[in-house]
């Protein structure tokens, strides 16, 4: 347990944003409760790979006796002489980090490697650089230079295992952490004394708590047409609109430059009620029916697992495709690839086997289908001309609700799960053990990874092909509501478009 008046790289990371947000994470620390990070399997995976580049290393999880402290059990390693520390801590200056490898130099001095799993470097890698140096130097550590190991997006996977000295780049940030140190030590020397204080800081809300563990806390409470509920846009900081006292929508004058979105979200709170654009009827033209309902899902692993495909690269294994025709009829088909074998070739064929003989609008949601049908199309130049054809009939139910549609629900979010309940209010994601595209990636990735018994397989299979369905039928059921808003009707009476439920 740390004392209360140090601060760990987190709650420093979460001061640079809120000192609200250092507050409370300071509290939960204190309390034993901290909340859970995603990525944190994957970033294992990828340190046990890293650790291989030091022969000789060892890790402080598992040297010591139990009842040490990783402060303790890295003092122990250090007068051991091992050549190289893993997750060595240190506790000093007012703040406490981890160094994911100590490594011990030939004169004694040490550098301190820090591992990204992030593919860019940005201020957080530098400024935990920094706060790593500072702490270094107060606990009298002989610390020569700060490196950054990083995974390489360039690398491509080659039969056998990965080589961690290919897969992973080395730079410095030595120089960078001494320039930051000033701002960065005047930083932790200001959270000190606000996480020392008993009562919380008062923080204006904004645009910062949209991506805050605490955001149910602070922002949940707030009416929807809160200014910071406004959609992004480029344009003036809905932040300075804020500071104004202009808190409602409705608050905001003309002559702030609002951009289409934000004058739309605007209206639908003056109104009480959806804004729906008059262009409407006439975008919906392109889009049928008839018409089908495509969605993907991928496998997304920084440690890459096919031959020739790179970290984090998106490797489609499932697609689901509902169609609705003339008559209204909903059918719904899907494929998925069953793990062991790199999936885009039977993905790929099996696609255009589906649908690459029609001509109806295929209907998605962002540009994420056109992506993977592109790289698709350059890595088997064979299906090329048929997965070009299928790409050129995609239309973008996302950007036709960006572009004629707000409903003050929507909390300035248009995604499929936040449009949803407005627009496709019967359908739900309840019931099902997986309900993101994040898990069914990582769901698919537990089969590759480990030994799994064919039913588990088969159970796993099958919940992925139900989450993948459900977002296509969520499609039918947002494009069904868009073309009842075109015709004028807001609920469903008699009149209103209306299909049957899925027939086999």
């Amino acid at each position: 347990m740390l004392p209360d008046d140090v601060l760990d790289w987190w709650e420093y990371h979460e001061g640079r944003r809120c000192v609200l947000a250092a507050w409370k994470h300071h509290r939960q620390r204190a309390e034993g409760e901290r909340t859970s990070f995603d990525g944190y399997d994957q970033r294992e995976r990828v340190r046990g790979l890293a650790q291989l580049r030091w022969p000789g290393g060892q890790d402080t999880w598992q040297a010591g006796p139990l009842e040490a402290t990783i402060e303790q059990r890295t003092q122990q390693l250090i007068a051991q002489g091992v050549p190289a520390i893993f997750r060595a801590g240190f506790t000093a200056g007012g703040s406490s980090v981890s160094i994911d490898v100590l490594e011990r130099r030939p004169d004694g001095s040490w550098t301190a490697v820090l591992l990204a799993t992030r593919l860019h470097l940005d201020d957080f890698l530098i400024e935990q650089a920094a706060l790593t140096l500072h702490v270094l130097r107060a606990a009298s550590v002989a610390v020569a230079a700060i490196h950054l190991l990083h995974v390489d997006v360039h690398y491509a996977r080659v039969p056998g295992p990965i080589d961690p000295f290919l897969f992973f780049g080395r730079r410095s940030l030595t120089i960078r952490a001494a320039r930051a140190l000033p701002r960065v030590v005047a930083r932790l020397e200001q959270l000190q004394q606000l996480v020392a204080e008993r009562r919380a800081p008062v923080v204006p809300k904004g645009t910062h708590c949209a991506c805050c563990a605490f955001t149910a806390q602070c922002v949940d409470s707030l009416p929807a047409d809160w200014t910071g509920h406004f959609p992004h846009e480029p344009g003036p900081s809905v932040d300075e609109w804020i500071a104004n006292g202009w808190d409602r929508m409705g608050d905001v004058p003309d002559a702030e430059g609002l951009g289409p979105k934000r004058l739309r979200a605007r209206q639908a709170a003056l109104q009480g009620h959806m804004a729906v654009d008059p262009g409407l009827p006439e975008a919906l033209k392109a889009f049928g029916p008839p018409a089908f309902y495509l969605d993907f899902e991928s496998l997304v692993s920084l440690i890459p697992v096919f031959e020739g495909t790179r970290p984090a690269q998106h490797i489609p294994f499932l697609w689901s495709l509902h169609h609705v025709d003339t008559e209204g009829r909903l059918t719904h088909i899907d494929e998925i690839v069953p793990p062991g074998e790199d999936p885009r070739r039977r993905f790929a064929e099996s696609l255009v086997e589906a649908v690459g003989s029609y001509w109806e609008p295929i209907i998605v949601y962002s540009d994420y289908e056109s992506w993977r049908l592109q790289e698709l199309a350059e890595l088997f130049p064979d299906l090329a001309p048929a997965l070009q054809r299928i790409r050129g009939r995609l239309v973008d139910l996302l950007e036709l609700v960006r572009d004629h549609v707000y409903d003050l629900n929507f909390l300035g979010n248009y995604s499929l799960k936040a449009i949803g309940p407005v627009l496709a209010p019967g359908l739900t994601y309840k019931g099902l053990s997986i309900k993101d595209g994040l898990t069914a990636s990582r769901a698919y990735a537990s089969l590759i990874d480990a030994q799994v018994g064919e039913d588990d397989v088969a159970i796993a299979l099958h919940d992925l092909r139900r989450y993948c369905e459900r977002d296509t039928l969520a499609l039918v059921d947002v494009h069904r509501t868009l073309m009842n808003l075109a015709n004028g009707v807001t609920t469903t009476p008699e009149g209103a478009v209306s299909w049957p439920s899925v027939q086999g």
